[in-house]
Formats: C-alpha cells, structure tokens, sequence
C-alpha cells in the first residue's frame, strides 16, 4: 500500500513544545505546503475515539493546528463524518492516543478505515500520537504473543513508551521475528517519534529505536 507522509509519535510533548518540536513542526508545515495547491482554508481532522473523545484533548489538537495555520479542526466522533466529509479537503489527519483496542473498534469500521486509506493514498498527512502511533501501523500483543496489523500504512510493529519496563513487546516481537516474523520493530520512547515520507525516516525529538526483522 502507497502511503503519504506519517509522524509516529510517543505522546504530544513534541507538538505542544516549541523548542524540542521545531523540527517536527518544520516537517509538517513543509508537508502542508505541498498538500494545498488550490486557495482554501487548511483543514484537520481529530480522531480521538482512543481517548473515549474527550474534549480537552480535542481541544489540544485544535492548539496545536493552530500554529500550522490550520483553521478548521473537524472532531470526527461519529462514522456519518467520514460520509458527509471528503478526504480531499483536509489535509491533516491526528490520531489521538488512549486505548488501542476502543481505539481500533472505531478506525476498523469500513466506511472509517475507507476514509483514511482514501486520504493517505492521495498523499494526506497522518499522525498518529501514542496507540494512534500503533494504528497506523501494527503490534505484537504481549499476552498473546501474536502479531496483530491496524491499518499498516507503515509496515513495521510499533511499541510506545515502554523503556521503563525494558521494552517487553519488542522482546515478544524477537522470539517471534526469530521463526516466521518479517516486520521490523520500532520502538518509540516518551519524547520520541520517527516522520516518514517517501521511504525517508526522519528521527525526531528521542526519535526511535528500529529492529530488523528476518529477512
């Protein structure tokens, strides 16, 4: 699957502190300017179902578009959005952190998951901050020790802010990825994040720590 550009994201420090985000703001304002090519106001949609669509953390992200020059932040709450909308008119995309499952019962729903495949495919910007990190990807689930892909618009396993703990999926993911696993591991510390676009990673904040598959 061809993908626009994606930021996978820890937590929203780099995107509330103007200091260490500089350079992830730069990324993402230099994404939007060559997103927008007809005179139209920016637009953003917020995902937050992860959350359980809580409005300060919508509030947030209304904030922080702001200093992109984005006027228009849609809180996609309900899928009757991703109907009455079109993906051509925006040109951000947030996926808020929470709960990946709850999360994922919202983004899985077809016309949801149709809407986003749409946008990134048309070169859209996604980022995704927390379990919206894991969404954009796919994991390896502790307890079960089983692979499990989200919407895979990067093609590597993702775990957040786990350095406290010594990083237990990513030692999951290696007993896995030494029998039948091809997926690389990124492993994301608080702080950290990873912009990708056209195949090209960019480390940003703590950036992020990757783990090569079997070949």
């Amino acid at each position: 699957m061809r993908a626009g550009p994606v930021v996978l994201l820890a937590d929203s420090q780099l995107l509330l502190n103007t200091s260490k985000g500089k350079l992830l703001s730069q990324w993402v304002k230099q994404c939007l300017m060559e997103r927008v090519y007809e005179e139209r106001e920016r637009r953003a949609l917020y995902l937050g179902a992860a959350n359980g669509n809580i409005d300060d953390f919508y509030q947030m992200a209304v904030t922080i578009c702001t200093g992109w020059n984005i006027t228009s932040v849609t809180n996609g709450v309900v899928p009757e959005v991703f109907v009455e909308q079109s993906p051509d008119d925006f040109d951000l995309v947030i996926l808020a952190g929470g709960d990946v499952g709850i999360g994922w019962q919202f983004l899985s729903q077809h016309t949801v998951r149709a809407w986003l495949e749409y946008f990134t495919q048309g070169e859209g910007l996604i980022i995704g901050i927390s379990a919206g990190a894991i969404h954009l990807a796919s994991t390896v689930e502790v307890n079960t020790i089983t692979e499990r892909e989200f919407l895979a618009f990067v093609s590597a396993h993702v775990a957040v802010h786990e350095e406290q703990l010594s990083w237990p999926t990513r030692q999951v993911w290696a007993g896995i990825a030494s029998g039948s696993s091809r997926a690389d591991m990124y492993c994301i510390p608080f702080g950290g994040g990873v912009a990708i676009k056209n195949g090209i990673h960019q480390p940003v904040g703590k950036g992020v720590d990757v783990f090569v598959g079997r070949l």
